[in-house]
């Protein structure tokens, strides 16, 4: 069976950038025509599927990964804020636990428990994030040692957070009892949330650099 013979044809074919450079992040679509040899009623022609091919750009890289820096660092001044209210909340539990009045009530307690266990998740996908951040500054050519530095200690400092000191916090407030005289057990939540909004402050300063 000679090649002519042959309805499938398989070649490999080299594209000289150098010939034809192309800019940083310019689109391209690339196909193949064929045309046999019919002299009979004419050439067929067959095309094949178009390739879209984007070049690679360092610069529009590193935008988006100062794009993902400032979602980290607004994601969590959130999370503080968010802190900083349970905070405000466990001190009108205080003064009305002091005065002799029953507190938390049946109903702001379990709102209490659900935005913190709500924060947790949201924690989570900000270590997420910064884990993405952490690797693509390794590849980023514009960025420094000392972001990188930073971002490391970002990661250590949300994980210990994370796996550490927001489940402390989400476990005494599922221990506080709702309608208590008691201000003794509002203490552990009261510490335990002062060590969670320093690491987040700390964090804040982090994620700004």
């Amino acid at each position: 069976k000679g090649r002519f013979a042959n309805r499938q044809v398989q070649e490999t074919f080299a594209w000289d950038m150098h010939q034809w450079p192309l800019p940083s992040g310019e689109t391209v679509q690339v196909y193949v025509e064929v045309y046999d040899n019919d002299t009979i009623s004419g050439p067929k022609k067959g095309v094949s599927q178009t390739l879209t091919l984007k070049v690679h750009s360092r610069e529009q890289e590193h935008q988006n990964l100062e794009k993902l820096q400032e979602e980290v660092a607004a994601a969590v001044l959130d999370l503080l804020a968010d802190h900083l209210d349970l905070a405000e909340q466990l001190r009108t539990w205080q003064e009305q636990a002091d005065a002799g009045k029953p507190t938390p009530s049946h109903e702001a307690l379990p709102q209490a428990r659900d935005q913190q266990r709500a924060a947790m998740e949201r924690a989570e996908q900000v270590t997420r994030q910064i884990e993405q951040a952490l690797e693509r500054v390794q590849h980023d050519p514009f960025s420094t040692y000392e972001t990188y530095a930073d971002m490391q200690a970002l990661q250590r400092n949300m994980t210990h957070l994370q796996n550490t000191l927001m489940p402390q916090l989400q476990q005494s407030l599922q221990a506080l009892r709702p309608q208590s005289h008691s201000p003794a057990q509002l203490q552990q939540p009261k510490q335990q949330l002062e060590s969670v909004v320093q690491e987040l402050e700390r964090l804040s300063s982090l994620a700004e650099h």
